[in-house]
């Protein structure tokens, strides 16, 4: 799992992403979360909605591929065996400590905030082998789009509804 001085370094509504991730992993008898299980729930918080739908990307249509992929390929505890507390992938810390790396180097002389769900998902792109990462671009976000969040540039307004 994160560590706790990591942890102290997230936004409320990204400590609750993984909370639900990790309350959710257990429930659903998951052996290991990955990135894809934080996306998902990411998916829910409204500054990253508002940020993927002003770039015309079907967030709908991720969550949903989203979900069904992981239910395809996600290792689960077998029925007889107790479930333990699931254990974190390389990539779920990784992408965490990359997106603190981000914020901080953003903010080097003064007071840094916390690491917040939209960090955490501009981090994502800078991952070689994420499904996340290529149902957001099979779904809309395109190149420009990802060089932009990247560099912090608000999309003023969203081409799609849903």
């Amino acid at each position: 799992m994160l560590s706790p001085e990591l942890v102290k370094e997230l936004s409320p509504e990204m400590q609750s992403c993984i909370e639900v991730t990790c309350s959710d992993a257990y429930t659903r008898r998951i052996k290991f979360i990955s990135i894809e299980h934080l996306i998902l729930k990411m998916l829910d918080a409204p500054d990253v909605v508002r940020e993927l739908v002003a770039r015309a990307v079907n967030v709908p249509v991720v969550h949903k591929d989203l979900e069904d992929w992981l239910r395809r390929n996600t290792e689960t505890f077998p029925p007889k065996e107790e479930a333990t507390c699931p254990e974190t992938m390389l990539n779920f810390s990784r992408v965490i400590e990359r997106a603190k790396g981000q914020v901080s180097s953003k903010y080097p002389q003064t007071v840094v905030p916390p690491v917040a769900p939209l960090d955490v998902l501009i981090a994502l792109l800078d991952e070689n082998h994420s499904i996340a990462k290529t149902l957001l671009r099979a779904n809309g976000l395109k190149g420009k789009d990802m060089q932009e969040l990247r560099k912090g540039i608000p999309k003023k307004k969203s081409i799609r509804t849903w």
